[in-house]
């Protein structure tokens, strides 16, 4: 149909096209007439083949029948015309003499919009018009709008699922149907737990998130979902998620996050090596003067005793440098396992030590609650973080200050708490929001990629965790690290204090 059907604007701002049809001149007139003064624009034919044969170059908006006609009858007519392209929807008004039920019910039948008995009154012929016109643009409006929707929903590159209350299947977009390899039909009614979720009915519908990542077989790789409830007067009706692909994204932060582990290692190195050679030295010092001892025949048991507890002081002080170094660079990029929290910062601050010593004017303490229940995490990944933070803390603190590791249990019970705050520059509101985005830093070029907050948003991601930053310019800062738990189990803690000399290169990157 042409762009002149059903026009944009009001229906008095609009010309509308009537195309009236019947065999008696007189009505064709006296319809023209009452019409036109209402700003119709008025079409005529003469019987119900000539309506056919006219009505694609005419493209009205609506069509005046008479039932009796030479030809072609209006029934007949109306018939063939619900079955032309573009006479599908168009109102057609049937005009007749004739007032009985069965001539009524034929003209429903045929697809009539209405019927309108002879003689006609105009008022009441020009208000139906109107009204079908306006109910016409109204339906066209919402099919236009239905259309519109149905392009954007299926155009969405993420995979979008709608459910009913019961987690079954009612709307999927092209992205969903595709991923899955089949059809949207196909899908129609199933639950989502079987499709998306692997048969875990309560992931499924046990969760109303935004932002979950889950690796999903089903669909081939790791996802970001989000659910919304859909609530009507009270009640869920149902669900829609939103499944989002971020597979390559994991894969890259991953890359990161071995590519800043290796570039830590180079930094770790120079001072382990320190921290280990001084331990061997004392061992093989020691161990040389008893034996030059024993040779000349000088070496008592007083001696032997001090000399002996000496080496195997130092001994394990090498094994515990060793240990702990171990632990933080295992080749394993994922290993879950139950451990420690307050292990864990004992273990990085040892791993740590010779850094530490030599960060200038800077002071450590730590505040670690007793009994806290077992961490479930990737040991070394937990460690990454500790670092980065520390080194974000030292960087904020020029010129010295104190940085103070706090570990607690979450307010849930079901969680557990990890800060490092420090008392240097502050960070400025105008950026807070940007801390987390990668290569964002505010250091000279060449002193930092600004991936070092990214990798710990990242690690705190893919433990279910969050991040959040307390600061004010000038009085320090706060980045606060919430995991999951399990309020079971417990390990140890206490409160020390390290004091720090002289400063290093950066483990890890800071702002």
């Amino acid at each position: 149909m042409s762009d002149g059907r059903l026009k944009r604007g009001s229906l008095e701002d609009q010309v509308y096209r009537v195309l009236v049809v019947d065999d008696d001149p007189h009505l064709r007139a006296m319809l023209r007439r009452i019409l036109e003064a209402q700003r119709f624009e008025v079409h005529e034919a003469t019987d119900g083949e000539d309506c056919l044969l006219r009505f694609d170059a005419i493209a009205p908006d609506i069509v005046l029948m008479d039932v009796m006609m030479p030809v072609l009858d209006g029934l007949s007519a109306c018939a063939r015309l619900r079955a032309t392209p573009g006479g599908e929807s168009i109102p057609i008004v049937m005009i007749s003499v004739l007032d009985d039920y069965r001539t009524v019910n034929r003209a429903f039948e045929a697809g009539a919009t209405d019927y309108i008995t002879k003689p006609l009154n105009a008022q009441v012929l020009t208000n139906r018009l109107q009204h079908m016109l306006r109910a016409a643009r109204t339906e066209q409006l919402i099919s236009r709008a239905k259309n519109e929707w149905e392009a954007t929903f299926d155009s969405v590159s993420d995979l979008i699922i709608v459910t009913d209350s019961e987690g079954r299947i009612v709307r999927c977009n092209r992205a969903t149907a595709d991923r899955l390899g089949t059809t949207f039909n196909t899908l129609l009614g199933w639950p989502i737990a079987d499709v998306v979720f692997g048969g875990h009915v309560e992931v499924a519908t046990g969760f109303d998130t935004v932002g979950r990542e889950m690796d999903l077989p089903a669909l081939g790789g790791t996802f970001l979902i989000s659910a919304y409830p859909i609530h009507v007067e009270g009640t869920l009706e149902g669900r829609v998620y939103v499944i989002r692909d971020v597979t390559e994204r994991k894969q890259l932060e991953m890359r990161m996050l071995a590519s800043q582990k290796m570039a830590d290692l180079g930094a770790l190195a120079a001072g382990v090596a320190h921290e280990i050679n001084s331990p061997l030295q004392v061992i093989t010092g020691v161990s040389q003067s008893l034996l030059d001892r024993q040779a000349s025949g000088t070496l008592d048991a007083e001696r032997l005793q001090k000399g002996l507890v000496t080496i195997h002081r130092s001994g394990w002080r090498c094994a515990e440098i060793v240990r702990a170094l171990r632990t933080y660079a295992h080749a394993a990029t994922t290993n879950i396992a139950p451990t420690g929290l307050n292990d864990i910062v004992e273990d990085t601050l040892l791993l740590i030590e010779n850094q530490l010593k030599s960060w200038s004017s800077i002071s450590v303490v730590t505040d670690l609650a007793p009994d806290l229940p077992t961490l479930h995490c990737d040991r070394n990944q937990i460690t990454q973080l500790l670092i980065n933070l520390l080194t974000n803390a030292r960087d904020a603190m020029p010129r010295g200050g104190t940085i103070t590791i706090r570990t607690r249990p979450g307010a849930d019970g079901r969680s557990l708490l990890l800060s490092v705050s420090d008392t240097g520059i502050g960070i400025p509101e105008a950026i807070r929001s940007r801390l987390f985005d990668p290569f964002f830093t505010t250091k000279p070029p060449g002193q930092g990629t600004g991936l070092g907050l990214s990798i710990v948003a990242g690690i705190v991601r893919a433990h279910q965790g969050e991040v959040t930053v307390d600061s004010a310019v000038g009085n320090g800062s706060t980045f606060a690290v919430t995991l999951p738990c399990d309020a079971l189990a417990a390990d140890g803690g206490d409160q020390n204090e390290v004091a720090i000399q002289p400063a290093a290169e950066a483990v890890g990157e800071g702002r």
